[in-house]
């Protein structure tokens, strides 16, 4: 599920994805086994939280703004269960102080993609203070996440 409060970027985010899926598959082969279309068959957008209850990991990737951050996370915990996982994206606001405002700060981590996201066979990881073992190895075991660097 793909979630922003803007329909204008969710329109254009299917022509991202095929533009970066064409992209990648020129420097990566491997990419070509599986058809862009399965892939886009298996996104969902949407400008509500319709669903997001289904989810067992939020990957968050708004604004660098903590009060924007941390209305999104009290929306969030609203629709919470036991078992999601919130993979923050942040560069400088304490994971945390962030997971203060989700309802369960040992399953809040750090995730930061690395650029070209496609080209990067890595993604660094941060725990915060209350983050799990639990929860930071299965962010590192995701498929998603072939190689994990930490941050204590």
């Amino acid at each position: 599920m793909l979630k922003d409060t803007d329909s204008d970027i969710l329109q254009k985010a299917e022509t991202t994805i095929r533009h970066e899926y064409r992209r990648a598959a020129m420097f990566d082969q491997t990419y070509l086994n599986v058809n862009l279309n399965t892939i886009l068959d298996r996104i969902t957008v949407q400008c509500t939280y319709d669903n997001m209850k289904k989810a067992n990991i939020i990957i968050e990737n708004i604004t660098e703004s903590i009060e924007s951050k941390i209305n999104e996370y009290e929306r969030l915990g609203k629709i919470s269960h036991p078992d999601m996982i919130f993979a923050l994206n942040t560069s400088c606001i304490s994971i945390t102080k962030l997971a203060h405002y989700l309802p369960d700060p040992g399953k809040v981590i750090g995730r930061h993609f690395m650029n070209p996201v496609p080209m990067k066979k890595m993604v660094e990881v941060i725990k915060g203070y209350h983050t799990t073992q639990e929860t930071e190895s299965e962010m590192i075991s995701l498929d998603l996440f072939p190689i994990g660097f930490h941050i204590s």
